[in-house]
């Protein structure tokens, strides 16, 4: 009961400022959960516009505004991102964010097995205006359950092979299956990273973060 009434008078003071949506695949054959199909992507996006809401990039989730905001992200970096999303996302003017795990895109065995972009895809998706690359670790490995050295070259590692293949920093990274404690956030910290996303949490509210650990929304 008291539970309830501080949950409620939580989301009294603090109330939603936006969502940051967490997708994966985007593709018609409904492979598993985290599979969204493009028709109900667009939908989604139509759907949020009409509440009022607008789309934004990854990098301004924290600035104030009017209005209440999406900032989309994919994790892992699957081939249907750049295929299948990357049309839609440009179509309706909708920028986004994808966490690569490099591996799936830089180890041709782990890209075959995954289904993950060639690194001309990345490439290419990187260098269009609506694209940010985040950082996903290096072999998208649950970072708890891993040393503070062996999570250090996990996610650093991840960040440097993204930076010397783009030319450009990698400033956003998102802990693998949401798995992460406080030796994650302190080299996030550490390593020049900006933001940092958990894979659960609900939607952003108007109070203080840990910028390592922000809530993301499973769509």
């Amino acid at each position: 009961m008291f539970a309830k009434a501080r949950r409620i008078l939580h989301q009294l003071f603090h109330p939603v400022v936006g969502e940051v949506w967490q997708l994966h695949h985007v593709a018609d054959n409904g492979r598993d959960e985290y599979t969204i199909a493009p028709e109900k992507l667009e939908a989604m996006i139509t759907e949020y516009r009409g509440k009022g809401y607008e789309f934004i990039a990854i990098k301004d989730i924290l600035k104030p505004r009017k209005k209440k905001f999406v900032a989309v992200t994919l994790d892992d970096g699957y081939e249907d991102n750049y295929s299948v999303a990357r049309p839609i996302f440009e179509r309706l003017n909708v920028p986004y964010c994808i966490f690569v795990a490099s591996d799936y895109v830089f180890d041709e065995e782990k890209r075959a097995r995954k289904d993950g972009m060639t690194p001309e895809q990345l490439q290419e998706i990187a260098a269009t205006p609506f694209c940010t690359i985040g950082a996903h670790t290096k072999s998208h490995c649950h970072l708890n359950q891993l040393s503070e050295k062996e999570q250090r070259e996990e996610i650093m590692e991840g960040k440097i092979v993204l930076e010397s293949f783009l030319g450009n920093k990698v400033n956003y990274f998102a802990h693998p299956y949401g798995d992460y404690n406080s030796d994650s956030l302190s080299i996030l910290a550490d390593g020049g990273f900006q933001f940092g996303f958990a894979a659960w949490g609900g939607p952003i509210r108007d109070e203080t973060y840990n910028f390592f650990e922000l809530p993301r929304l499973l769509k």
